[in-house]
């Protein structure tokens, strides 16, 4: 009797045994996988091709980013050097001409205590007397003295202390009296709005916290305040203008210790003024600067006058010794009244030809006025 596939292989199959198929069927198999290995490998190379070709075009882009990256901090590099060195350069002469002029302020000095120490010893037998070893107050030897200690006092970083800690607060006129000097002077409403608002830097805050910067807004906003009638704001109006800075530099004008000083001749003109008004707060109040120019009387002269055809008469040089910016607070609610000298910047030292000719002026002004007396 004939099993099932025996039966198979017999009545369909073209096999003969069940061997014969098992052995195409390992063929078909053999020839499937190599068919896939051969597929695998073409796959595989094609693979590899693309990641050989992606990691030349990345290692090629990588190399040229880098190259770039080099180049430009290379610059950098050089630029960064250049700049330093250049520093160090500039560095090196500041510090040659502090160190230049640490050594003549410190010989000033000394020379100047030598002097002083000359003075104040008592003469021997083989000395002249204090007398003819001491300039005379009126003798041009005498101020040409007093301009060179005027000159190291403005140099000193002490002096600015000393005139905000001890002139200032001495001379200044309280707050007070400034309220009552602006309720007594009307007139200086209309004079802040028709001759100093058009020559002068002003700023106002309004009530809310408006800035305003131009003329026409301003002259806008004082015409409606004054219908309101805020005397504070009014008392702020008539103090806006030069007048803030009257009393501040008779303060600073004194022959012993202060800013200017009217035995030497000298004078100062105020210039560069910028004016805050702060209505925006509950406190309002003026905050003011303005700059200071000291000078010294130089020498009359015609020429200027006959070149331009102004008249007849003289004209006097000025000779600057020094500049100073001073502020101004005015603040009548909270009873304040300050001000101070914000910063002095000398001028450079005047030759000794120009301070014998201020001392021979000024001197011959003094004797003049002796004379006169």
């Amino acid at each position: 009797m004939l099993t099932k596939p025996e039966k198979m292989l017999n009545s369909n199959s073209p096999f003969s045994t069940t061997e014969d198929w098992i052995r195409e069927g390992l063929k078909d198999v053999q020839v499937e996988l190599m068919l896939l290995r051969q597929g695998l490998e073409v796959s595989g190379s094609q693979v590899q091709q693309s990641c050989r070709g992606i990691t030349q075009t990345t290692s090629h882009s990588v190399r040229h980013l880098i190259k770039e990256q080099h180049h430009r901090l290379n610059g950098r590099w050089r630029e960064l050097k250049t700049d330093f060195r250049s520093q160090q350069r500039l560095l090196h002469q500041d510090m040659r001409d502090f160190v230049a002029a640490g050594k003549s302020l410190k010989a000033n000095i000394w020379e100047r205590r030598q002097q002083e120490a000359a003075s104040s010893s008592p003469p021997s037998s083989s000395c002249t007397t204090t007398e003819e070893s001491t300039p005379k107050q009126e003798t041009p030897e005498f101020f040409v003295q007093a301009i060179r200690d005027l000159e190291m006092t403005l140099q000193d970083p002490l002096f600015v202390t000393k005139l905000n800690n001890d002139v200032i607060p001495s001379h200044l006129s309280s707050c007070p009296e400034m309220v009552q000097y602006y309720h007594e002077r009307p007139q200086l409403y209309d004079y802040t709005l028709t001759k100093e608002l058009t020559r002068m830097s002003y700023t106002v805050y309004t009530e809310t916290g408006q800035k305003l910067t131009e003329t026409a807004a301003i002259l806008d906003y004082a015409g409606r305040s004054s219908q309101r009638q805020n005397l504070d704001h009014d008392l702020l109006w008539r103090a806006a203008n030069q007048s803030i800075f009257a009393d501040v530099i008779i303060s600073l004008t004194r022959d012993d210790d202060g800013l200017i000083r009217p035995s030497l001749g000298m004078a100062s003109s105020v210039s560069d003024i910028s004016i805050l008004i702060d209505f925006a707060r509950d406190t309002p109040h003026i905050s003011a600067e303005c700059f200071v120019q000291l000078v010294f009387p130089g020498r009359y002269h015609d020429d200027r006058e006959e070149e331009e055809g102004i008249g007849n008469g003289s004209c006097q040089d000025k000779d600057v010794v020094a500049g100073a910016l001073v502020g101004v607070y005015f603040c009548p609610s909270q009873n304040r009244m300050e001000a101070k000298v914000l910063h002095i910047s000398p001028a450079p030292q005047m030759t000794d030809e120009l301070v014998s000719d201020i001392a021979e002026n000024v001197a011959g002004t003094a004797m003049t006025s002796t004379s006169t007396t």
